[in-house]
């Protein structure tokens, strides 16, 4: 064999060599997309939670579901209980947003919280909520938001979940 053989047989191996590791390098990056992705998953999964904790109290349940429901009847205690509420969830919902933007969360995880928002924010105190806290949210979330809310098929979530009906809540 000579030497002009020998360098040939090295090229292909070296190319073969590159190659592979090429696609041993991608399949590294779709399985390291994928764990972030199911760990973005994981961290909504966790600050949902953190924030329903809210929902154990009973009492600021109530408030919650007064205020929603008819804003000027609900006295500042109960405004003030509905508003913190709205507004942990809107910082949770804008975050999953930005995650939901650069494609770090699948499209029904994010779409699934952004419509409970929604529904929340066309109840009556959910309208008030939004109007007096809607110029904290970046411009991209505040449009979708808006958006959804001016189509008017957003049912209300005291109209769509029975047991949160204020009426039941005296």
């Amino acid at each position: 064999m000579n030497w002009d053989a020998a360098g040939a047989i090295g090229e292909i191996l070296g190319a073969f060599a590159v190659v592979i590791s090429l696609l041993y390098l991608a399949r590294q990056l779709q399985v390291n997309a994928r764990q972030q992705k199911m760990e973005g998953h994981r961290a909504i999964s966790e600050e949902f939670n953190r924030i329903a904790d809210m929902w154990v109290d009973l009492e600021k349940s109530g408030m919650m579901f007064r205020a929603w429901a008819d804003w000027e009847a609900a006295n500042a205690q109960e405004q003030h209980i509905a508003s913190v509420f709205l507004i942990k969830n809107l910082n949770h919902v804008q975050t999953m947003y930005f995650m939901w933007n650069s494609k770090g969360i699948d499209d029904s995880v994010y779409l699934a919280e952004e419509d409970f928002l929604c529904s929340v924010f066309a109840s009556d105190g959910g309208r008030a909520i939004w109007a007096t806290f809607r110029e904290n949210a970046v411009d991209g979330f505040r449009e979708r938001i808006d958006t959804k809310l001016a189509s008017g098929t957003i049912t209300p979530v005291t109209e769509s979940v029975p047991f949160w009906n204020s009426e039941r809540w005296k």
